[in-house]
């Protein structure tokens, strides 16, 4: 496995923790830039690419972040101004605290943690000449934050125009970031991005984002987030997602030219997992032995249809898109495996891993599927049981903290 295949799992594994944080707490986020490009072009990341932008509504990111600093997933923290005085962004990051990465982007190789970048989505003025000068203000702040930090933040691996290539120069060798003050920028940035209601407005953007004014798009179509396959999982994006990917990047279901198609240049150093982080695993164990004799049906009751899928699968899913569940061993009726297995195919149940049969009773079940894992699951892992039949379970109530 490659590096960039080994980072692209790594901030799988991350995002899956934080979007299910997000729908635990009802907040809305949506993939945007080039991972909203590897849902519509690829269903996945772009080959050579391996980070994630979401951008959240400014409320929702209010939220989110209030409710991490109370309640943050075990291994994971925030990154931004407040937690990291070398942090000159007015946007955030979700990282993994049991990776360590080396990023090569900038002048000044930097060490990192796997992250999600995560971008706040403010409103502007209705008005063209307001929105315009609100805008120009915003950059100007931006501007003058990069030029402080010029060996941290300019991606000395993008192409530029001219002027651009001649100002970063200058700033490098004329110290002139010393005549700001980063904080009060910021803090000014940030009172210029809040202006705008996002909900009431018609304009809005992600206005920390690359693109500048590209960025600016109708919030129309943002919209209600819709749910879209991305490495085998359902993750948000936008309304109009095919609108905003133009505004950005014009004909984006083409492929750049081969000599644009540039990794980050991160380098693993330490990763959770398998990958060389924790030894021990959580496995699920789903009871689904019994015959349902109560029901009345031919039919067992863990394979009856709700809206063409089987209740098990649903069963299935809330413990495949769990983060920290890491297989799962299915305890099943004699004569269904074969089924089973065909079911978790379509429905991309990555994570079954084992099926046994059931026994005469509940118990007998269980029994089985303990010992089931015997010679398969270490003295560390960690055993999660949960009946087959209640699919409802939520995401905060299997957790598999120590």
């Amino acid at each position: 496995m490659t590096d960039n295949k080994k980072v692209q799992d790594l901030t799988m594994n991350t995002l899956n923790v934080l979007i299910n944080y997000c729908e635990e707490y009802d907040l809305r986020y949506y993939f945007t830039g080039g991972a909203l490009i590897g849902v519509l072009r690829h269903k996945g990341f772009i080959p050579w690419d391996d980070d994630i932008d979401l951008g959240l509504p400014r409320k929702d990111f209010d939220k989110l972040h209030e409710l991490l600093s109370k309640d943050m997933p075990k291994g994971y923290g925030i990154c931004n101004r407040f937690t990291d005085p070398n942090w000159h962004f007015a946007m955030s990051q979700f990282i993994d605290l049991e990776s360590e990465i080396e990023i090569n982007l900038t002048e000044q190789p930097r060490k990192a943690h796997i992250w999600i970048d995560i971008f706040p989505l403010d409103g502007l003025p209705d008005n063209k000449i307001l929105r315009w000068f609100r805008v120009k203000h915003i950059l100007l702040k931006r501007y003058m934050v990069q030029i402080a930090h010029i060996t941290t933040q300019v991606d000395s691996h993008r192409d530029r125009p001219t002027y651009e290539k001649v100002i970063i120069e200058i700033c490098k060798k004329v110290p002139v970031g010393k005549l700001f003050n980063t904080n009060k920028i910021l803090d000014s940035l940030e009172r210029l991005l809040r202006k705008s209601d996002f909900d009431k407005a018609e304009w809005c953007g992600n206005m920390l984002g690359r693109y500048r004014e590209r960025e600016i798009v109708r919030k129309e179509w943002f919209g209600t987030p819709k749910k879209a396959a991305f490495e085998n999982e359902e993750v948000n994006i936008p309304e109009n997602s095919d609108a905003i990917l133009k505004c950005l990047y014009g004909d984006y279901m083409k492929l750049p030219p081969e000599k644009d198609r540039v990794a980050h240049g991160v380098k693993i150093l330490k990763c959770r997992n398998n990958m060389g982080g924790r030894n021990d695993m959580n496995i699920a164990v789903i009871i689904a032995g019994g015959v349902g004799s109560r029901m009345g049906q031919d039919l067992p009751k863990q394979f009856i249809n709700v809206y063409d899928k089987p209740v098990l699968i649903y069963t299935l899913e809330s413990f495949q898109k769990h983060p920290q569940v890491d297989a799962i061993e299915l305890v099943c009726i004699d004569g269904w495996h074969e089924i089973v297995w065909a079911y978790a195919k379509q429905f991309n149940i990555t994570k079954l891993k084992w099926i046994v049969s059931g026994g005469k009773t509940g118990q007998e079940s269980i029994r089985n599927g303990v010992y089931g894992l015997e010679g398969k699951a270490n003295p560390d892992d960690n055993i999660i049981i949960h009946d087959g039949i209640r699919p409802l379970v939520e995401p905060r109530i299997v957790r598999c903290d120590k």
